[in-house]
């Protein structure tokens, strides 16, 4: 079983669909000697090899929600269930509870239905005390409390301003750093609203 983890390049990145994307690599050619016969064939195949555009055919497009932490789809509304279920059955997929935590804070007249989402590992703490799908005004407000204080304590944690106590719950030697972004933490949270 393939499991993403933070520390991965591919960590929240979802297939998305299929199309042609240009190759990431560079080929080169051998250059021109001076040889007493002439080939005419090497220096049709150097050339063709050397000025052409690679392109990958029928490659998986994907898209990474780590790269863009600010995500929006608009779909055509007669596919948009069936994408964004796609889209979240990868995330679970792919990625463990420990390292993901799927957030949904949805209006009570939603026309996507997400109600098998609150019974995913994903979507409840490891504690099993809060379930991250509020539908509701109260549901919301007491995920939001809840998260706000995860955001507190890492903002602090990145500026150097923790607690002795929260200095203690991170792992001996682990240090955080601007740099790492979200890489710094054990769980990431995808935040989901309509």
């Amino acid at each position: 079983m393939i499991v993403k983890e933070i520390r991965d390049e591919d960590f929240l990145s979802v297939k998305v669909g299929t199309g042609n994307c240009p190759a990431k690599l560079r080929i080169t050619a051998p250059q021109k000697k001076f040889t007493l016969d002439d080939d005419n064939l090497m220096d049709l195949v150097t050339e063709k090899i050397s000025t052409k555009q690679h392109t990958l055919n029928d490659v998986p497009i994907t898209f990474s929600f780590a790269e863009k932490n600010i995500s929006a789809f608009i779909c055509n509304s007669s596919y948009n269930q069936d994408f964004l279920n796609g889209v979240f059955l990868q995330l679970m997929a792919y990625h463990s509870s420990l390292d993901l935590k799927l957030v949904f804070m949805l209006t009570d007249k939603s026309d996507i239905d997400f109600g098998y989402a609150k019974y995913a590992p994903h979507c409840i703490t490891e504690d099993k005390t809060t379930r991250f799908y509020g539908n509701n005004n109260a549901n919301i407000k007491k995920i939001s409390s809840y998260l706000e204080t995860i955001f507190v304590k890492r903002k602090r944690a990145l500026y150097g301003k923790e607690t002795q106590e929260e200095q203690q719950e991170h792992e001996i030697g682990k240090t955080v750093s601007q740099d790492k972004g979200f890489r710094n933490f054990d769980t990431y949270y995808l935040i989901v609203t309509n």
